[in-house]
């Protein structure tokens, strides 16, 4: 029994459509555009340029899917090339964000699901929480059932946002088309507009950066992808030059409807667009931000999973959760040198990778320059905790009767059984 790979050239534009297009662009704009100083130009070469990056760091990553055609494939680079420790500790962090994550968008669609029952106040905590508890149950059990079923979801609710987001652009455009002078107006000025410091660009490109996370979707599931070498770069760069020129647009039609001063003031732009243009179609944007943090939360459930399996798979999680069910799914659930001459069926140009560790480093390092907070020393504690884990898991309990027992008695519950480890994990299938 091993992973199936089920995910070709479509189904992979899907999953990145799934994974990036989130609650970002009904919301981010704002940050932006305040970042960028009210500058049009400026907040619209932001969105251009973020997108651009994404498909470097994409790319870079491409060829790492590609190398180790198997779940998680970054885990295998760092465990040949930094030792076992260095990858659970990777693992030890992605896993620990996409169970919060996923946690916070869940509630935050049971909120926006629930409002409208408390009209004029907060909804109590307890619906919220129970209803956010059963999203996630859905959303798990539908992972359940394997990644084709999953694949089928994640087209459905791509295609009702991807729609959403047209409609707005498109909706713009006849506007600005029709030239009515408050429309125009504020384009024809926009070079006169103050051109924001070195800082605020910077500050600009991170909320920028929010509306395109997920580029690296495919990589997570490399180990279900149909010819990596040849799906991963391609489903990327076609998937992500189209999210560009749909933000693009849909960031002209805000400017068109809304002043900047209303957008930077908006707690959600895309309703406030709604609201100035059709306001009965008001419900329309609040699916559409629901549908796409529904989404995104399933495609962090799928990675998750894989994350849990190929952790439990090297040993170095409870085994339980490296046996797949009967529908192939485990329901339990950057640069190297050392190895210059391993074969790379699909190969990034060489400064992508240095672009690509520049803008990692700067989006992770300049929000510390520019305000340490105390919330950085829990950071470091959590990633030592990790290392904790890590020691007391894999070298002091290998074997543990106790674990065996309690992985036996999972088995049977759940009807799983252990995956066979694929040896030959470098070479690539042919589908």
């Amino acid at each position: 029994m091993q992973l199936s790979r089920a995910i070709g050239f479509f189904h992979g534009n899907i999953f990145l459509f799934s994974a990036t297009i989130g609650a970002g662009i009904f919301i981010s704009p704002k940050g932006v555009l305040k970042s960028s100083s009210g500058n049009i130009p400026v907040s619209l070469s932001i969105w251009a340029l973020c997108g651009i990056l994404n498909i470097v760091n994409g790319l870079c990553a491409a060829e790492i899917g590609a190398t180790f055609p198997r779940s998680v494939a970054t885990y295998f680079l760092l465990k040949r090339s930094l030792g076992s420790c260095v990858a659970f500790i990777s693992t030890w962090i992605k896993l620990v964000s996409y169970v919060v994550g996923i946690s916070a968008q869940s509630l935050l669609v049971a909120s926006s699901l629930i409002q409208p029952f408390y009209a004029g106040c907060s909804p109590p905590e307890l619906p919220k929480k129970c209803l956010a508890l059963a999203i996630l149950w859905s959303l798990g059990l539908l992972n359940i059932r394997g990644v084709k079923t999953v694949s089928w979801f994640q087209t459905l609710s791509s295609l009702v946002k991807v729609a959403i987001l047209c409609f707005i652009s498109l909706a713009g455009i006849v506007l600005l088309v029709m030239g009515r002078k408050e429309n125009v107006s504020r384009f024809e000025s926009a070079l006169d507009a103050e051109l924001p410091d070195a800082s605020q660009i910077a500050e600009a490109i991170l909320q920028g950066f929010y509306a395109y996370v997920g580029s690296t979707m495919l990589v997570n599931v490399a180990g279900e992808v149909k010819n990596p070498a040849q799906t991963i770069p391609t489903s990327l760069i076609s998937a992500m030059s189209i999210m560009i020129v749909i933000y693009l647009l849909t960031n002209i039609s805000y400017l068109t409807v809304l002043t900047p001063e209303e957008i930077i003031s908006s707690d959600s732009v895309a309703a406030t667009w709604v609201d100035r243009v059709l306001p009965s179609m008001q419900w329309v944007v609040s699916l559409g931000i629901s549908m796409s943090i529904v989404d995104t939360t399933s495609c962090g459930i799928l990675s998750g999973s894989r994350i849990l399996y190929i952790a439990s798979q090297e040993g170095q999680l409870p085994r339980i959760f490296s046996m797949l069910n009967e529908h192939l799914s485990p329901a339990a659930a950057v640069i190297q040198y050392q190895n210059p001459d391993l074969p790379r069926p699909y190969k990034v140009w060489l400064p992508m990778i240095f672009a690509s560790l520049a803008s990692s480093a700067f989006l992770i390092f300049m929000p510390i320059i520019q305000s340490p907070k105390m919330e950085h020393i829990y950071q470091v504690v959590f990633v030592l905790s990790g290392v904790l884990y890590y020691l007391l898991h894999v070298h002091f309990n290998q074997g543990s009767v106790y674990s065996e027992k309690i992985t036996c008695y999972l088995q049977l519950l759940f009807n799983m059984s252990p995956s066979e480890d694929q040896e030959n994990y470098i070479s690539i299938e042919k589908h």
